[in-house]
């Protein structure tokens, strides 16, 4: 299966960019690659608020659907995130929370389908960069609550799941100059440890019958490498983040059909211009897989988890900037976006692609001091 998503967003908030080479003209940028932060002329503290709406029409036709798979998700995402300037030891953290409604819908003459997933994350994470090397500590959880449901008593096929996740994070970075280049790097390690209770009904009552639950682990290895060029004027840095290793383990009677997740890659490149109290950047970025960050786990679970090696995307971000480099200042965005692909139907393994289309509606607020 061959998966195409364009997402062009304009975005005025921090999360727009992340740098792996060298900081960031924002400077309320955070940094994906720890070792980064000794490298920054002005230290940040953040707030940021946002809600997403995505809602999905696919235009599956057959085994008798009618308006074929309708799926709508919404999100609120909270973070606090705050990164040093350099001289010495430099800290940082993040603190994220996120929480989603995931609803499907799928019509047959007679019968409707719904399936409702409430999910909720969190992440902490603490960076200290030493002015040589930089590590990240990180821990997250991740749940979900899925309810599945068809037919009706006296005949009604029912279920649910509720999965609970832990994961652990160790990212050791660097990154240095040399004249007005810049290189940096970073390895990942993850782990992750969930259990499943999985509950089954009475199909002729409705009601709720025994839980059963099972343990599923997850390990990840990945790496990051950037290079990049500054001067006063112009910023540009290319750079590579690639899943290297992926390790499931589950038992062999796991009620639910899990396959080990893709080594995923993601490719950016930035550029950002700056006049004066002028600032100007944009970012292109080609995922493949589904690779996504710790503090994302709700966006690549509930929207992208069935992305296979071969599925990639395309998401295209835009900032401006204008005032002074440190000091209070608010800024917030406005996404309004439809995206129509093709896929294939994870419903039936049929090898056709049926019509998709995405329409995505997004805001949010930052509120950051930068000193």
């Amino acid at each position: 299966m061959r998966f195409y998503l364009i997402i062009i967003t304009f975005l005025l908030s921090k999360s727009a960019m992340a740098q792996i080479a060298d900081a960031s003209y924002f400077p309320s940028v955070k940094s994906l690659n720890p070792g980064i932060l000794h490298l920054r002329d002005t230290g940040f503290i953040a707030l940021d608020k946002s809600k997403t709406s995505i809602k999905k029409h696919h235009d599956v036709q057959t085994g008798g659907l009618i308006d074929g798979v309708n799926t709508t998700i919404d999100l609120d995402k909270t973070t606090i995130i705050r990164e040093g300037k350099g001289g010495g030891i430099t800290l940082g953290f993040l603190i994220d929370t996120e929480t989603a409604l995931r609803q499907e819908k799928i019509k047959k003459t007679g019968l409707e389908r719904i399936i409702d997933t409430e999910a909720t994350s969190s992440y902490r994470g603490l960076t200290l960069d030493l002015g040589f090397i930089g590590v990240t500590m990180g821990k997250a959880t991740y749940n979900y609550f899925y309810e599945f449901r068809v037919g009706e008593v006296p005949n009604i096929s029912a279920s649910d799941r509720d999965f609970e996740v832990e994961f652990d994070s160790l990212k050791i970075g660097t990154s240095f100059k040399i004249g007005m280049f810049s290189i940096g790097a970073y390895m990942l390690n993850q782990t992750s440890s969930g259990e499943l209770a999985y509950s089954y009904y009475n199909p002729s009552t409705g009601l709720k019958g025994s839980t059963e639950n099972f343990k599923i682990e997850d390990s990840t290895k990945a790496y990051g490498v950037g290079v990049g060029y500054t001067n006063k004027v112009i910023r540009v840095e290319g750079s590579l983040e690639k899943i290297t290793q992926q390790k499931l383990s589950k038992p062999d009677d796991y009620p639910i059909d899990v396959i080990e997740p893709p080594l995923g890659t993601r490719v950016s490149a930035v550029v950002e211009f700056r006049v004066g109290k002028i600032a100007l950047g944009g970012i292109i970025r080609k995922i493949e897989g589904n690779y996504s960050d710790l503090e994302n786990i709700i966006t690549s679970k509930l929207l992208y988890e069935e992305m296979t090696a071969g599925d990639e995307r395309l998401e295209t971000s835009f900032n401006f900037a204008y005032g002074n480099s440190t000091g209070f200042s608010v800024s917030g965005f406005l996404t309004q976006a439809e995206t129509k692909t093709e896929e294939e139907s994870n419903l039936y393994n049929n090898d056709i692609k049926y019509d998709a289309t995405y329409k995505t509606n997004a805001y949010g607020v930052t509120l950051s001091y930068s000193y």
